[in-house]
């Protein structure tokens, strides 16, 4: 395997090169890596190694933090099954290096790259799941549960953006930071559409249970493209019908906004759901239950059809969002007022203008192996790619900062329901083509509101995507 270039500026200690930033969020960042020695027994030597690389940010490296960071590692150590991401390595004794050369003590988790994405990536840009298609994700799903619970853990924070999948479509648990063993908490977490109403309650509650409320999210979000409610509490208009045991008013309610959608779904799929997210823990089925009930004795595709129809949603995503965006190609002027202060660009201002502050950026190259359904092919110059980006940028974001050494800006944006998406667009140069993609990452934020800021992009764009990369391996 040829080793990748990086493209994130950092470096880290060990038989690592790290490839490409894939997100993060308060405390952590994560990172595609390549490992030049052998992290799992299906490698021989010699062989390189896709891994992913988490790490605590150096300026939160306290005791806390630590200790937390460890409990998850000694969780995911503990862990063996096929659809939990597979444990490789934990280390308190890295050195990482930053874009600037300031070199800083680094913990980090090394586990299973999941080179497909994440499970909601695909709900948001292929559209919602037949039930068919829902009911093999949530066996596997199922299945990884029931090995927690035996071995004494619950996730706490299991939500479609945690469910990843690997190049076989099979899906796989990440993101363990949350869990805890099998007993009783009254620590308030997890993620806010998800969230159980024990937890909101601000009392006691058990791990599992919250991990079956989880689940029945899940199962409607993989089957609609939308959330049940907007939180699980007695004032949301979704979550009451619930509470009060009105299931027909539940169905019903979701019928007015998504009537196509509610029409195609089964009897025993409504009772499934409706059961999985009970208010009263108690009267939510167990995975045992679960795996008993009606629906799950349904036809489920093979894993053949699986890749088949996965492969099918790519293919025609891609080609439909190329297809859309055919129109007149848009390009806008860009002053430096639109860059960070003293961060100008080559190729703005004047002849006479002090060059200190001049910055010349270089487009990174690009991996087939980071290919993620929120990015598009472009055979644009990169110059004028990146001036459609800044415009972009400087209409939707709340704040931003661009790169100083490449074609990239992060940038957090807030939208009408006052929802925040913090998110990373990079230009980046795909080897041996003329051609560049536009690849836009999900740091931290709601997922639905991420998809909905990549459509605004992808639209502003408009004829700039307006090609296909089918890479040769």
């Amino acid at each position: 395997m040829e080793l990748p270039k990086t493209l994130t500026g950092y470096s880290i200690s060990g038989d690592f090169t790290l490839i490409q930033e894939l997100g993060g969020g308060a405390s952590g960042m994560v990172f595609l890596a390549m490992a030049s020695s052998p992290h799992s027994d299906e490698c021989d030597e010699p062989m390189q190694q896709l891994v992913t690389i988490k790490l605590l940010k150096p300026d939160i490296l306290d005791k806390s933090n630590i200790d937390m960071f460890q409990r998850e590692a000694e969780i995911m150590h503990a862990l063996d099954h096929q659809h939990v991401a597979k444990f490789y390595e934990y280390n308190r004794e890295m050195e990482l290096t930053l874009p600037n050369g300031t070199v800083a003590p680094a913990v980090a988790i090394v586990q299973e790259y999941c080179d497909s994405g994440d499970l909601f990536e695909f709900i948001s840009f292929t559209g919602m799941f037949h039930e068919n298609l829902a009911r093999y994700f949530f066996k596997q799903l199922c299945n990884a549960i029931l090995h927690l619970q035996a071995m004494g853990f619950s996730h706490r924070d299991l939500k479609c953006e945690n469910l990843m999948l690997n190049s076989e479509f099979e899906l796989k648990i990440i993101d363990f930071g949350f869990s805890a063993i099998f007993n009783k908490s009254s620590t308030q977490l997890g993620t806010d559409c998800y969230l159980a109403p024990e937890i909101r309650a601000g009392g006691e509650y058990t791990g599992s249970a919250v991990d079956i409320f989880n689940i029945g999210v899940i199962l409607f979000v993989m089957v609609t493209q939308k959330n049940p409610f907007f939180k699980a509490e007695r004032s949301d208009p979704y979550y009451k019908a619930i509470v009060y045991q009105q299931a027909a008013n539940f169905w019903s309610e979701h019928a007015k906004e998504s009537p196509d959608a509610i029409a195609e779904l089964s009897e025993p799929l409504k009772d499934l759901v409706f059961l999985l997210l009970q208010e009263d823990p108690v009267k939510r089925l167990s995975i045992s239950e679960i795996m008993q009930h009606e629906w799950m004795a349904g036809p489920t595709p093979t894993q053949d059809e699986i890749k088949d129809e996965f492969t099918k949603r790519y293919n025609n995503y891609s080609q439909d969002e190329m297809i859309s965006n055919i129109s007149t190609q848009e390009d806008y002027d860009i002053s430096p007022d639109d860059l960070d202060a003293n961060n100008y660009h080559r190729g703005l201002g004047s002849e006479d203008d002090d060059d200190t502050h001049l910055v010349v950026r270089e487009a990174k190259p690009y991996s087939h192996q980071t290919r993620k359904l929120s990015q598009f092919f472009s055979k644009s110059d990169v110059e004028v790619l990146f001036r459609n980006l800044t415009h972009f940028v400087d209409g939707v974001a709340s704040k931003h900062k661009f790169s100083k050494s490449c074609y990239g800006v992060n940038f957090e944006t807030i939208n009408d329901d006052s929802v925040q998406v913090d998110v990373t667009v990079n230009i980046l140069k795909v080897p041996d083509e003329e051609m560049h993609c536009v690849q836009m990452i999900r740091n931290d934020g709601n997922s639905i509101a991420f998809g909905d800021i990549y459509r605004k992009m992808k639209d502003l764009f408009a004829g700039h995507a307006d090609t296909i990369y089918e890479p040769s391996s």
